[in-house]
């Protein structure tokens, strides 16, 4: 075991106690606080000999390089599809890392654990998702560790599945739980869970199995996270074809006022996606967002992160940045090797020159770190508030020395202003929950 508990910090020391007395907990620390960190000293104060720890697969480079450093003795086996063996060693503790996909296959070889920790535990969140939730909940062990550090997305009823896999009989009725702390009304085709209620008595609820800490108050020392609006105006080009197409959006919902169809559903995409970068429709332009980008860096070069939804636009915008004379240029995206990925961040954090950048997708912005940038843009935003944070906090992290820039373009009168105004309303319904303090992205 690993027992020089003085490369800690104190918060850090407390957790690695409430996982390790509790043995069935959720860690929801803010991204950035070092949760895995404390999670592997847990384990190794509970002497476990084999644990399971099930993550998103681009973690798992991290979760490699975490053991390595932080529980050296043990023996670290991969499980996915290429790797489905279990070789344990006699003599050294195992550690054997998944993800979700293959927890069904890995019950197939061994279905009881000491230990199984669920990296990035919020994905267990929808309690009808068989192949997430449902395996999951027929893991054996004896010991369980949730990591999170975005617990809730829509409401409350976000933490009742992981809450009913650490403890089935406490937390055993999903409709008891949501009506005791959620908002439950019938909209005429069923009942609609959300938002939360009786948030007084909560957290004194779950405050036994569940431990939240802000970076505000663990790392006072961390430089505050200054969000920025920086308003654009669409290009000819774009206002010819957003009048279009918001012409075809007004035509459909008059047609079907109130309901939701997949057309109008589609129709919003493709706008959004014609602010990102109008060549992802075949349209002749960059667009005002990626020429805005490529001139904020020519004019103060840095290292920075650049965030969008959309991966078809990711080629559009490295090659804006090699114009503007980036010298290196990362991509992260969905489908990578998890060495490829920490091959890319490793030669970003190494690359000793500011004109350096990371493009990644807002939907892979977790368990990987980039606290050497302290800019990063978003064109466009994922519709959930949290992923959005978490991607900020790739940059807002123990270890960043300067203030994190986040800028968020908005082409003013369009779209991009409905999303955020849906975002801030999520976002403080999350805050609620989470924080019991209200926030909105600052003008």
């Amino acid at each position: 075991m690993s027992e020089d508990l003085s490369l800690l910090r104190p918060y850090q020391l407390e957790g690695v106690d409430f996982l390790r007395t509790r043995r069935r907990a959720m860690l929801a620390d803010e991204p950035g606080t070092g949760k895995t960190i404390q999670a592997l000293y847990a384990a190794q104060a509970l002497g476990v000999q084999k644990t399971l720890v099930v993550c998103p697969k681009n973690a798992f480079g991290v979760w490699i390089d975490e053991c390595a450093k932080w529980w050296p003795e043990a023996h670290v086996i991969i499980f996915d599809l290429k790797h489905r063996r279990l070789d344990f060693s006699k003599n050294h503790p195992n550690i054997v890392i998944t993800n979700y996909q293959q927890v069904a296959n890995i019950l197939a070889y061994l279905k009881y654990w000491d230990l199984a920790i669920f990296d990035e535990s919020h994905i267990l969140r929808n309690r009808k998702t068989r192949t997430l939730y449902g395996v999951a909940s027929r893991v054996w062990s004896g010991s369980v560790f949730m990591l999170t550090g975005s617990p809730v997305f829509k409401g409350a009823q976000d933490l009742w599945a992981p809450l009913h896999i650490m403890h089935p009989e406490q937390f055993k009725s999903y409709w008891k739980f949501v009506n005791q702390f959620c908002h439950v009304d019938n909209n005429g085709f069923g009942w609609q869970v959300h938002g939360i209620k009786n948030e007084q008595a909560l957290w004194p609820a779950l405050d036994e199995w569940v431990l939240r800490r802000l970076k505000v108050d663990v790392l006072p020392w961390l430089p505050e996270k200054q969000r920025q609006r920086v308003p654009l105006e669409m290009t000819r080009t774009q206002v010819k074809h957003y009048k279009a197409l918001t012409t075809d959006l007004m035509t459909q919902l008059r047609e079907d006022e109130y309901v939701l169809t997949p057309t109008i559903l589609a129709l919003d995409t493709i706008l959004r996606q014609l602010l990102v970068c109008p060549r992802i429709l075949g349209i002749d332009d960059d667009g005002a967002a990626i020429k805005a980008l490529a001139e904020d860096f020519e004019l103060e070069p840095r290292p920075c992160v650049v965030f969008t939804p959309f991966v078809k636009a990711i080629p559009y915008i490295t090659r804006a940045l090699d114009k503007a004379d980036v010298y290196y240029i990362g991509v992260i995206k969905g489908g990578m090797k998890p060495e490829d990925l920490a091959k890319v961040i490793r030669d970003f954090r190494a690359y000793p020159r500011p004109e350096k950048v990371l493009v990644a997708s807002v939907g892979v912005a977790t368990s990987w770190a980039a606290p050497e940038a302290s800019t990063c843009y978003f064109l466009g935003y994922d519709w959930s508030p949290s992923i959005n944070t978490q991607a900020e906090d790739r940059l807002h992290r123990d270890g960043q020395k300067n203030a994190v820039t986040v800028k968020y373009f908005v082409h003013e009168k369009t779209i991009d202003r409905h999303v955020l105004e849906i975002l801030d309303g999520k976002t403080s319904i999350a805050k609620l929950i989470l924080d019991t303090r209200n926030y909105e992205y600052a003008d």
